[in-house]
Parts: C-alpha cells; sequence; structure tokens
C-alpha cells in the first residue's frame, strides 16, 4: 500500500505508469511513477500545471487530476480548479507532450456553472451559492472519448446534497474541446446520474465490457470510512443512465480494508485483466481520512464486476 496519493488518476505508457494525486498546482511531487501498478511510486521533480489558467483564483489545490492521450501523442490533464474570489470549483484542461509533466493550461475552462465567467465549453445551470464541479475523468468507450464529471450543491448545514454525475463527448485530437453528442448537438453535457442524499455522490468513472458500459462512482463521506464504490450498468452510452439503480462493488471480506472510494478503474497487466486503485485505510482507528492507495484485481462475473482480491 502507498500513501498520500489521494484521488488517483493513473495512465499506462511506454515508460511505465504514472499516477496524478490532489495537489497544489505548483508543487512538485504529486505526479509519481512506477514500474508496476503495486509499486513502488517514485515523485516526479515537476509541477502539475506550468501557471494557473486566466479563469482559476488564487488558491492553487488542484483536486483529482485525470490524464489521456490525444490522437498526436500529446497528453491532456483534467481538473477541478477554484474561481476567482472562491472556493467554488470548475473543470479545466491542460496539455503536455509528457505524461510526467508539467501540462500547460487553457485558458477556457472546459466545464463550469452558468454565471462564472470561465466561457467553459459546457455550462450547467447554478443552483446556488457553494455549487461546484469536479472529478473529472476521460474514458474510450463505444469508439468514442468522453469525460464524466459531478456536480454537487448543497443549500446550507442538515439540508441534503444535490450531485449529479454529467458527461461530455471530447474530439480526440483536441480532447480540451467537446464535440456533438447524440442528444445534444451543441456539445452540451448529458446527465447520467440525479442523487438527493445526505452523502455525496462523486468520482464517476466509465468502462465497457462485453458489450455494456459501466459507471462507478464513489458515495459517502469523504475522509470517513463510510466511503465506498457504487456502480450501474447500461447497454446504451448516451441514454438511459437515470433509471439504473446503483449496486454496491463487492469487495473480499479478508481485505478487511476501511474506505473503498477514490476509485480508477484501468486495463492492467498481463493484457485483458483490470485493476482497480483505491482510497482506504487498515482499520477504523487509523487516524485521518483514508489516503492510502490500493491495488485490487476487478473481475467480472456474469457481466458484472467485483474485486476479488488484492495486490501486493
Amino acid at each position: 500500500m502507498a500513501t498520500g496519493i489521494a484521488d488517483p488518476g493513473t495512465i499506462h505508457t511506454a515508460g511505465g505508469w504514472v499516477t496524478l494525486s490532489t495537489m497544489d498546482w505548483d508543487q512538485p511531487g504529486r505526479i509519481r511513477t512506477a514500474k508496476k501498478l503495486t509499486g513502488p511510486w517514485a515523485k516526479v521533480d515537476r509541477k502539475l500545471l506550468t501557471r494557473k489558467a486566466a479563469w482559476m483564483g488564487g488558491t492553487k489545490s488542484v483536486w483529482a487530476p485525470s490524464i489521456v492521450q490525444a490522437t498526436d501523442g500529446s497528453y491532456r490533464v483534467y481538473f477541478a480548479g477554484a474561481l476567482p474570489g472562491s472556493s467554488n470549483r470548475c473543470i479545466g484542461v491542460a496539455r503536455g507532450t509528457d505524461a510526467r509533466g508539467p501540462f500547460t493550461p487553457y485558458d477556457r475552462a472546459l466545464a463550469c456553472y452558468a454565471g462564472a465567467g470561465a466561457r467553459a465549453y459546457d455550462t450547467v445551470a447554478k443552483e446556488g451559492s457553494g455549487q461546484s464541479l469536479i472529478d473529472p475523468t476521460p474514458a474510450r468507450v463505444g469508439g468514442q472519448l468522453v469525460l464524466t464529471y459531478k456536480t454537487g450543491y448543497r443549500g446550507g448545514a442538515g439540508k441534503p446534497w444535490h450531485t449529479t454525475t454529467r458527461m461530455v463527448r471530447l474530439n480526440p485530437a483536441h480532447p480540451e474541446r467537446t464535440l456533438a453528442n447524440p442528444v445534444h448537438k451543441n456539445g452540451d453535457g448529458v446527465k447520467l446520474t440525479d442523487s438527493v442524499d445526505k452523502y455525496i455522490e462523486e468520482n464517476p468513472v466509465l468502462v465497457e465490457h462485453a458489450g455494456k458500459y459501466t459507471l462507478f462512482n464513489s458515495f459517502g463521506w469523504y475522509g470517513t470510512c463510510d466511503y465506498w464504490t457504487r456502480y450501474r450498468q447500461n447497454t446504451a452510452l448516451w441514454t438511459g443512465w437515470t433509471s439504473k439503480a446503483p449496486i454496491r462493488l463487492a469487495f473480499p471480506r479478508s481485505m478487511n480494508t476501511c474506505g473503498t472510494g477514490n476509485a480508477d478503474i484501468v486495463h492492467g497487466l498481463p493484457e485483458g485483466s483490470w485493476r482497480i486503485l483505491f482510497n482506504g485505510h487498515p482499520d477504523r482507528n487509523t487516524a485521518g481520512g483514508p489516503d492510502g492507495l490500493y491495488v485490487g484485481v476487478l473481475g467480472w462475473t456474469g457481466g458484472r464486476p467485483a474485486v476479488t482480491s488484492l495486490l501486493h
């Protein structure tokens, strides 16, 4: 188990594995590399971003960065950055020629809420103060490149959270831009989930397996043991998601890990295998929020996913 890698966003390159984690964009050490998914993970002495984007404010923390390779071999990093004078966040994009960074941000956001001044390609309706868009995750599914992300809003202390998962189609040659999709010809995002609950649903990760699409989300409360991974399945990519009920992802009983959220799903090695990276603790008595990085084998039985074992 590695530590200090929260919200992993992982990619395999010719040189091995690269994972990104929540960080300050101007501080090195949150980009890490490894020959194997189980580590050891070496810190890269490079910043995530070369500068802040024009739409970003003074807060330097960048949440849940993830990464994809464009058709020309360059890379795009997606991240949640804070707006000027606010802790509210929107989705940004940065470009680099090396998966190990650094990345230069685009001055136009990919997704944000109306009135934020970020000139986003995908603009969602504003619900009120305190609204944020976070957890952007790219995926190649159905012969398309897409990005899922979460919106979140809470009307006040003691009130439930309204969280949604949304998806946009990306231009494979220029993944900082959106494309028309079957629902919205102007490229607006499509709502996949809509939850009103005391708990937050976030961290959407979409995969394709055996003719079905599986959408994984974290559910519960980040930083506690009551934070786990759920999934929904659908045979259509762009429609029908909101009617699908979530199912809690099964983990081995012998695992004895507190917290199974912040999951990232990747194709593993050997080819054809699947791996899940998630944050957790050895037990409930460990202080602080789950930030240990665990790696598990994701199996499929009857088309449904389950974690069958941990890798060490």
